[in-house]
């Protein structure tokens, strides 16, 4: 009964995700969660550096991509800095997200980058896991200007997220999590200013929700099959000051996206995978505009603490 319900509670989540998505936040397809390696700790022992690791992923759009995205490069990794017991751990993570368009004669013109970089405090609550922390995020145009625009971002939050091991039948490393971020320091700089005007703003970020979702079912040896996916809701507040940004919603942004492919474990996890996303922005160009996104891509990543 358990396998039956968390089953159809995953696939209420994937029919939900072709409604909705996140504007660009590089983790968005996986969940960090260093107390998924248990290693040597052991009850009530503090220890120092106990577990670290990262990712790298590398691939380019197809068929719907606009004329920002033409390829997609990311890297991450974070270090636990201390561990108290099984049960509590505070690790820092940085990682970015590089896009290029096609717009030189070699077909990759570099067009923007994302960065994150946050700090998280992991703990078990009985079979659940759960998480706060704080992320400064930005974006910047790289070599743009000569498009006479730019736009640069920044939208530094406070995070919440909760995970839930799911028992799936015949699959191993599934997980239903809930994560929101409520944005303290916001910025959307644009060049020309008069595009300041066009919504949405950054400037008027109030908070977002949603879900992430994860299963890899088992093949034949190392190999295995995977499928993630992500939906959230976006809420911009009528107002851009700090204080009175609560008092109402102006707008409501859905975005999402689901990832599926080949997966094999050994000391560490390749990952040959197909995505789909709307993104309601991009976050690239000055006027904002939602884009549908299909990319192919391989990525590596440490097994276990990484999914």
């Amino acid at each position: 009964m358990r396998c039956k319900t968390a089953l159809c509670v995953l696939l209420l989540l994937i029919c939900c995700s072709s409604a909705l998505s996140a504007q660009p936040l590089i983790e968005r397809y996986l969940v960090v969660n260093p107390l998924w390696d248990e290693g040597q700790a052991e009850s009530g022992e503090t220890s120092y550096v106990h577990t670290f690791g990262g990712w790298a992923s590398f691939g380019p759009y197809l068929r719907f991509q606009d004329d920002d995205h033409q390829w997609n490069h990311q890297i991450g990794g974070f270090l636990e800095v201390v561990r108290w017991g099984q049960s509590t751990s505070l690790h820092v993570t940085t990682q970015i997200e590089f896009i290029a368009d096609p717009f030189n004669n070699i077909n990759f013109n570099p067009r923007a980058i994302f960065w994150e970089e946050g700090v998280v405090l992991t703990r078990r609550t009985g079979g659940p896991y759960w998480q706060f922390g704080y992320y400064h995020r930005c974006k910047h145009d790289i070599d743009n200007l000569n498009r006479g625009e730019e736009r640069t971002l920044i939208y530094g939050s406070f995070m919440n997220r909760m995970i839930w091991p799911v028992d799936l039948e015949s699959s191993e490393r599934s997980y239903i999590a809930w994560k929101t971020d409520v944005f303290t320091v916001r910025q959307d700089t644009r060049e020309p200013e008069d595009a300041l005007a066009l919504q949405p703003n950054v400037d008027q970020k109030l908070a977002s929700t949603g879900v992430q979702a994860h299963t890899r079912f088992d093949g034949s040896g190392q190999a295995g099959w995977f499928a993630t996916l992500y939906g959230d809701a976006t809420l911009y507040s009528a107002t851009d000051g700090f204080f009175d940004r609560f008092g109402s919603v102006n707008d409501v942004r859905f975005n999402g996206g689901v990832a599926a492919g080949l997966s094999i474990l050994g000391r560490g996890e390749l990952r040959i995978k197909a995505a789909y996303e709307y993104l309601s922005d991009t976050g690239i160009p000055v006027e904002p505009r939602g884009s549908h996104l299909f990319r192919v891509s391989l990525m590596a990543l440490s097994p276990n603490v990484i999914r």
